[in-house]
């Protein structure tokens, strides 16, 4: 895994927990691919150019406030996972 894609990665953290898509969205290519947690629940997948706009848009509706603590990237071979905690206060 390179050192990029995990700095990278620590960035659209930190753009989520500020509720920044235009920057998140802005640094994504067009096959980007957002599956949250409640993925298996609601069949959610947020993909594409508007992925990260719907995403937190989506969030907002359901939280007052929602923030992604990253503890570990791990290399999944063509993606990059983020393990961490979800709180949502």
């Amino acid at each position: 895994m390179s050192e990029e894609n995990v700095e990278l990665a620590r960035r659209f953290v930190e753009w989520f927990n500020a509720g920044d898509a235009e920057a998140a969205q802005a640094h994504s290519t067009d096959d980007v691919e957002i599956v949250p947690l409640r993925a298996v629940m609601e069949d959610t997948v947020y993909r594409g150019t508007g992925a990260f706009a719907a995403f937190m848009t989506d969030n907002d509706e359901s939280w007052a406030e929602l923030r992604f603590e990253a503890e570990e990237f791990r290399d999944g071979g063509e993606r990059l996972v983020a393990i961490g905690q979800l709180a949502a206060p």
